[in-house]
């Protein structure tokens, strides 16, 4: 049987992507902070020390989430109106 996703709630899935997003950018994240702080020198040829830039990674994160959220409650909004002249994705569904 054919169905057609009419319309797609904005809210919801930008708030369940938006954490989905956030939680496995950590999983990429995290592995690269812990290696980058082992690779990075103390000290500039100058002798100056070098600051390891915690507040990126812990703010990347954020980023992706808040950016996320907006993206998809953009896209799902865009899709329910053009939804409206074209009749949305369609695909086969079997029941089992």
């Amino acid at each position: 049987m054919k169905k057609q996703i009419s319309h797609l709630s904005p809210f919801q899935n930008a708030k369940v992507f938006a954490v989905l997003i956030a939680v496995s950018s950590l999983v990429i994240f995290l592995p690269f902070m812990l290696i980058s702080m082992l690779m990075t020198p103390a000290t500039t040829p100058d002798g100056q020390p070098i600051h390891f830039p915690f507040f990126m990674f812990l703010v990347m994160p954020v980023f992706q989430l808040i950016f996320g959220f907006i993206m998809v409650l953009i896209s799902c909004a865009l899709y329910n109106w053009v939804s409206k002249f074209t009749g949305g994705f369609e695909f086969e569904a079997t029941d089992v």
